[in-house]
């Protein structure tokens, strides 16, 4: 499941979550990047410093409590290699705060500490 994607279509909290219900057990890969949203568009493959549409708070304790084992992709976009890893590293440091519970996030994007 692309986080991304599944939330461009529905264009709410709630109805992207049903996608966790109907693919709950079923989920082999998942794909990781920021969505913002601006000036009525969406721009997705952002780093999570810049995403502003997607819970990930939600979304990583909901896989971690639906039992979710597979691999997470970041697919993250960036001007060089270097800035990719620094915005992966980024990323995993986030979703390792959440599924092991020591991070709390207070907004939709990640400010690092």
């Amino acid at each position: 499941m692309d986080i991304g994607h599944a939330y461009m279509s529905v264009h709410e909290d709630e109805p992207y979550f049903r996608f966790f219900d109907e693919f709950k057990g079923r989920m082999a890969e998942i794909h990781h990047n920021g969505v913002n949203h601006y000036w009525g568009r969406y721009m997705e493959h952002q780093p999570p410093h810049l995403n502003n549409m997607i819970d990930f708070q939600r979304t990583y304790e909901r896989l971690r409590d639906d039992g979710y084992e597979g691999p997470i992709v970041c697919e993250i976009q960036g001007m060089d290699i270097a800035q990719v890893i620094r915005h992966c590293q980024e990323s995993k440091d986030m979703i390792s705060g959440i599924w092991h519970g020591t991070l709390s996030m207070k907004n939709r994007w990640y400010e690092a500490t």
